[in-house]
């Protein structure tokens, strides 16, 4: 039976005529959804528009007249093209995706016909995604007319999945967990790891990684235009196409159109090209010279890849290669960083950018506080003051804080953060170590009561059932070379000659493996930490000191388990003859450190202050003789002449030095710096480095 109904209100035709110019086969919202009349009017036969300003004019001349949602839309031939669309319908993953619907969405008398602001020929808001023009408003073509049937009769089961526009909603709520994986599967939807840039917050991309489906991402209709394969990037500019995706998020990514991205690009970078072109020009300009001036030095005939270019002309392929090619827009988020802690200050005065969005301001009750974040990756938070401890309920400029991102649903601008602590005043040495430690996540939790017990106790001596599954190299001459504050001595040479007047070069690293298994609790802290951090008065371990500074380390005197090569090579030519890898059980004589290798190769005796030792062929050990003592010098030596031998050999086939300069800092007894200067690079250092 037909049911009859006044005229629709204006908002709910502009949402329909939205929703239809996508394609999409949501539903609309139950509020903003119009009845179906009993007898709709007959059409009038229409003309051809030819511009896509006619079409928005039609549009919004009909919003008194009752509209219904075209069963199966189509779509431009020159710009969509057939995908896979998951049949479930789409629904929020985030608890926070459902907002209150605003006042102007409920039922009412008919509003203003003036044509909304969002129509294609005004520019549109930046939470209001672009959408193509409807196909009955622009002029057919009829040599389009098979391949627009083609796709019509596919695109119900093809178009990616679209919401329906709701006022109230800043950003688009996210998919339910079906329909990403099956956009994943079928490629409307790529996967990715989000990097924002940190001096500019409208500014994210994403890396795409080798997949099954990374030939189906190159080959999709949906993605003809562009080559998204491996080790591609993915554009997202803004905040709404971020879609409240934080830095190193996972997360699912559908890629916008031609229009789409135009729309996206016009929007935040406009107004910025000028300055954005002038910079990236001075820098390609330099560019240009450096690389003349390596290729006169590389060779006398001029090469075509490097022929000058003129200081102040950029070619056009410059100008293009600025822009991405590849845009797209966050649809959910696969798996959260764990890092989700961020410092800054805390104030009360509101941005001025919400003003922009009158519902999510009038949203905010008079104890909010607002956090600005010292990284530009999110530009505020939201804080409640009540939840803030006595001290600072009056603000201090200077005081910085830590919080953690506890909620961001899809009606507000910001997130919602949780306080986590005071840091401190900036300025201090500790304040300063702390907030560069916070923000990019190093663990400075000691080590775990259950990661302690994979290690043996103190002292400990290897098994030996175990020295008999390895070469035994404790009675030659091994010695490590580091510097004077070195506790982890990890690496370890020697030197040999042998009866056919070549030498047998040794390096040997300290075998970590017998101690750290496989998915053990260690293992895991360790693939937390990843690396050992070090700061200018400190440094965070990665292992545990009982293992990095005794148990690992090549100290000398003690017996080690190793990882060696042995190189036999030709000390005439610094050729390499033959290598030998495998398991070992070494001794250090002695730890050497840079400034003591250099005096050996200045011709200075041995250091007195340098402790060394030697172990006889029974296992005993003792002072190393003298004997020892001119063997450790000669192998000095020996690695001084062979590395200059190998270092010039090197840059005579076109070997490029890519070193940089070292800071190193004097500091005082409370481990503040006092000075710097460079860090000085002797021959010795490059002899181990």
């Amino acid at each position: 039976m037909d049911r009859t109904a006044g005229p629709a209100p204006a908002s709910a035709v502009a949402a329909a005529a939205a929703v239809a110019d996508v394609g999409s086969h949501a539903h609309m919202q139950p509020a903003a959804a119009s009845q179906q009349p009993s007898t709709p009017p007959k059409p009038k036969p229409r003309r051809p528009r030819k511009s896509s300003a006619a079409a928005s004019k039609s549009a919004a001349s009909s919003s008194d007249q009752p509209q219904q949602l075209p069963q199966q839309p189509t779509h431009e031939p020159a710009q969509h093209h057939p995908q896979p669309q998951p049949q479930q319908a789409p629904v929020s993953i985030n608890k926070h995706d459902h907002c209150p619907k605003p006042d102007s969405d409920k039922p009412g008398p008919p509003k203003s016909k003036h044509k909304p602001k969002h129509h294609l020929n005004h520019p549109a808001p930046e939470n209001h995604m672009p959408t193509a023009p409807h196909p009955q408003t622009q002029p057919s073509k009829k040599k389009h007319v098979k391949k627009a049937e083609h796709q019509t009769a596919a695109s119900s089961q093809t178009d990616p999945p679209k919401h329906p526009p709701n006022a109230s909603k800043i950003y688009e709520p996210y998919f339910d967990p079906a329909t990403v994986a099956s956009g994943l599967e079928s490629g409307i939807f790529v996967r990715g790891v989000l990097r924002s840039n940190p001096k500019n917050h409208n500014d994210a991309y994403a890396a795409l990684n080798e997949s099954p489906n990374a030939a189906a991402l190159r080959l999709h209709p949906e993605l003809a235009a562009y080559d998204v394969g491996s080790g591609s990037d993915i554009y997202i500019c803004g905040e709404i196409h971020r879609n409240r995706a934080l830095n190193g998020d996972v997360v699912a990514i559908r890629i916008l159109n031609q229009r789409e991205a135009q729309h996206s690009y016009r929007a935040h970078r406009q107004k910025d090209d000028k300055i954005y072109d002038r910079r990236r020009a001075k820098d390609q300009r330099r560019l240009d010279r450096m690389a003349n001036k390596l290729a006169c030095l590389a060779s006398t005939s001029p090469s075509p890849a490097l022929a000058p270019t003129s200081d102040t002309a950029i070619s056009p392929d410059k100008v293009r290669s600025r822009i991405p090619e590849v845009f797209g827009t966050v649809v959910a988020i696969l798996a959260q960083n764990e890092n989700r802690t961020f410092i800054g200050k805390l104030g009360y005065n509101a941005p001025p950018e919400i003003k922009r969005y009158p519902l999510f301001a009038k949203s905010l009750s008079e104890s909010t506080v607002w956090f600005k974040p010292s990284s530009q990756t999110v530009r505020y938070m939201i804080l409640d003051a009540h939840d803030l401890p006595q001290e600072l309920r009056s603000i201090n400029p200077r005081l910085t804080c830590s919080v953690s991102v506890d909620s961001w649903n899809a009606c507000d601008l910001y997130p919602t953060a949780k306080f986590g602590g005071i840091v401190g005043k900036r300025g201090s040495i500790d304040v300063e170590t702390q907030i560069i430690l916070e923000e990019n996540n190093v663990c400075t939790d000691p080590f775990s009561q259950s990661v302690l017990q994979c290690l043996p106790k103190s002292p400990w001596s290897i098994p030996a059932t175990e020295i008999t599954r390895r070469t035994d190299l404790r009675t030659e001459c091994i010695f490590t070379i580091d510097p004077p504050t070195a506790r982890d001595l990890d690496d370890a040479v020697s030197c040999k000659p042998l009866p056919n007047g070549n030498v047998m070069i040794g390096v040997h690293i300290a075998d970590v493996s017998y101690f750290v298994r496989p998915d053990t609790p260690l293992d895991l802290q360790a693939r937390q930490r990843a690396t050992t951090t070090y700061m200018v008065q400190m440094a965070i371990p990665m292992l545990p000191s009982l293992l990095c500074e005794d148990l690992c380390s090549l100290n000398p005197g003690v017996d080690r388990l190793a990882f060696s090569v042995m190189w036999e090579m030709n000390p005439d030519t610094a050729e390499v003859v033959s290598t030998w890898f495998g398991r070992t059980v070494i001794n250090s004589a002695c730890k050497l450190s840079y400034d003591d290798a250099q005096s050996i190769i200045d011709g200075a005796a041995f250091p007195k202050s340098v402790a060394h030792y030697q172990t006889s062929s029974s296992g005993q050990l003792s002072a190393a003789s003298p004997e020892r003592v001119k063997e450790i010098e000669k192998s000095i030596f020996w690695f001084y002449d062979l590395s200059v031998k190998m270092r010039k050999r090197r840059f005579d086939s076109g070997a490029l030095s890519l070193s940089s300069v070292k800071l190193s800092f004097d500091l005082d007894p409370s481990g503040n710096p006092t000075s710097c200067q460079p860090y000085p690079i002797k021959d010795s250092n490059r002899l181990i480095e």
